[in-house]
């Protein structure tokens, strides 16, 4: 085979392959950032319009005060493991702050609380489907928990914040 033929075969090849692969992705496109279980919970349980308002009303409201209480509880963390790397030398093991409890207690009874307003929007035949969101919705958070990081210490980033 000519080099030239070789060159326009492989070519045409990769233009096909490309065009191919732009396909793919205009047909079944990734999904979004955010369009995680708050924006599948209307459809899961058939809310309408105004019941759907109410429930993004209700998940902001919910994400907001959770991430106030951990922003709490990562301020405390800091104090809390401070002296570790202050110049002043520790021997001893400081009790962790009590708030820190409060705090873990606050976030799950507010996402108890959260739970429950989501019930009431629900009409009777709506509430059917209503264990098996909260079993969803349970999961995802514990999935982003137990989420294992990176062993060689890079940076993971999950909306504003950074972990390593």
């Amino acid at each position: 085979m000519e080099p030239l033929k070789f060159y326009r075969w492989a070519t045409w090849s990769l233009l096909a392959l490309n065009v191919a692969v732009l396909a793919f992705f205009l047909c079944f496109p990734p999904p979004l950032p955010g369009a995680g279980p708050p924006r599948q919970a209307p459809a899961a349980l058939k809310l309408d319009d105004g019941q759907e308002e109410k429930f993004l009303a209700s998940v902001r409201e919910h994400r907001d005060k959770i991430q106030q209480l951990s922003q709490q509880q990562s301020e405390l963390l800091q104090t809390y493991f401070s002296p570790l790397y202050a110049e002043a030398e520790t021997g001893r093991l400081p009790t962790p702050p009590a708030q820190l409890a409060v705090l873990e207690q606050e976030k799950i009874a507010a996402t108890y609380q959260h739970f429950l307003e989501v019930e009431s929007l629900l009409q009777p035949a709506q509430k059917a489907a209503f264990p098996g969101f909260v079993k969803s919705a349970l999961r995802n958070i514990f999935q982003k928990k137990n989420t294992p990081r990176p062993p060689d210490g890079r940076k993971i980033t999950d909306g504003n914040q950074e972990r390593y």
